[in-house]
């Protein structure tokens, strides 16, 4: 499974990387479509942890105080976001951003002109 995935993902972000390189102005429109998605994404995951601390500081009067370290590592098990979960939604905006800019720093290109498009060199 762990291969399945990983292929997934070199394709995905080899066709990216494509896309962004040989059809710029395509990519333009997927890359902030991709950030707006991720980004709501991680501002749902974060309503959700909100959620799930809310509920257990809620239900901590109803809880046994000898089972009070089980329920709070239930509670931290609900959890979505993590360190890893913010390491990879850094990454892949990184990832666009710079899939942004990959024409120009490949030199193809000149700078957007006012309307946002850019020149070919």
């Amino acid at each position: 499974m762990d291969k399945l995935i990983s292929g997934i993902a070199v394709a995905a972000l080899s066709g990216l990387t494509f896309l962004a390189y040989k059809h710029h102005s395509a990519f333009r429109i997927l890359g902030n479509a991709l950030i707006a998605a991720t980004t709501i994404g991680l501002i749902g995951a974060a309503v959700w942890d909100m959620g799930a601390m809310h509920a257990f500081v809620i239900d901590l009067k109803f809880i046994d105080a000898n089972r009070l370290q089980e329920a709070q590592h239930a509670s931290q098990d609900a959890r979505l976001l993590n360190w890893p979960i913010f390491a990879a939604y850094a990454a892949a905006c990184g990832y666009v951003m710079f899939l942004f800019y990959l024409p120009q720093l490949l030199g193809e290109q000149n700078p957007p002109d006012k309307q946002g498009k850019p020149k070919r060199k």
